[in-house]
């Protein structure tokens, strides 16, 4: 039984438990779907007054595991264990440029919610992306709130 679970989530399935569908997505929708965020041009002009040029670190944790190949600013993505909510990491002159993903749920097959924080700058960031028919992420709503 484990080892068909771990299977399935190497691939792209629905699997159908009593009136319940779960999508079960790979790394590199997840990857897929960071870069549209990371690419989203509203916020990088949020972005591009604190941190212009510099180079992104994500925080790993329970959603964001293991290394994703994203690219910003022209540079690789970083992902380090360090959290960014460290208040030695907060200074109004020289703010950090790190990201966590708090939120990271796959609505549908099609369908996911996420939300990124920029703890440096006080900048929370809630997605919705879908999936069209070439298999690409899309997002079609988005809200920046100051935190």
């Amino acid at each position: 039984m484990f080892l068909s679970l771990s299977a399935c989530r190497q691939e792209r399935k629905i699997s159908r438990t009593d009136k319940n569908p779960i999508a079960v997505f790979t790394k590199q929708d997840t990857t897929f779907i960071l870069q549209a965020i990371l690419d989203h041009r509203p916020l990088d002009s949020l972005l591009s007054f604190a941190f212009k040029g510099r180079q992104l670190k994500i925080v790993k944790d329970s959603i964001i595991t293991s290394n994703l190949p994203l690219i910003k600013n022209n540079k690789p993505v970083l992902f380090v264990e360090v959290d960014s909510t460290n208040d030695e990491l907060r200074r109004w002159y020289d703010p950090k440029f790190f990201m966590r993903v708090t939120k990271l749920v796959f609505k549908s097959a099609s369908e996911v919610e996420g939300v990124v924080y920029f703890k440096a700058i006080g900048l929370l960031c809630v997605y919705k992306l879908s999936k069209d028919d070439v298999r690409s992420w899309k997002i079609f709503y988005y809200h920046f709130y100051s935190t």
